[in-house]
This record gives structure tokens, sequence and C-alpha cells, in this order.
């Protein structure tokens, strides 16, 4: 069995400041910016993005700091969560 559990908890819906629709935090949780979203596909695509540096976390430990890590993982997410929209 391959990644690591990821409990409901760990997945908020909270207002964003920032200009974005979602993010995946240090702590490996996954944050939805609720003011931001107005589609439910944008949403959809969002969390899988999110899950995807969840699951290159867990599988790889990636070095978020290491240019070459972080742009691998935005680079598989961007390609397995479908096209970006704009928030």
């Amino acid at each position: 069995k391959i990644g690591c559990p990821m409990k409901e908890e760990m997945i908020q819906c909270s207002i964003c400041e920032q200009s974005v629709l979602g993010g995946f935090q240090n702590d490996h949780s996954i944050v939805l910016a609720a003011n931001h979203m107005v589609a439910q596909r944008q949403a959809n695509m969002t969390l899988v993005h999110e899950m995807i540096h969840a699951f290159d976390q867990c599988r790889a430990r990636v070095d978020w700091c290491d240019c070459r890590h972080h742009a691998c993982s935005e680079v598989r997410a961007a390609a397995l969560s479908g096209p970006y929209i704009r928030p």
C-alpha cells in the first residue's frame, strides 16, 4: 500500500487573503480558498492538485525548499489535475 492516511480533518476550507485557490501546508494538510472558488469543478481540480502534492510528500519526502523537488511536484500536479482555472 502506497501513501499516507488523509483524514477528513486534514482538508479545510478557509477565507484566504492571497489570490490562491488552495495550498498544501507544512503540516501536510490541505486548505481550499473558499472565497476564491467560483465553481464546483474548480474546487475539485484544486483538491486533486493539492492531494497530488500530499501524495508526493508521503511517497518521495519532497524537500519543498529544493526548487527541483518543488518544480517536479508542481509539474505532476498540473499534469494530473487538469487545466488551471484562475481565481
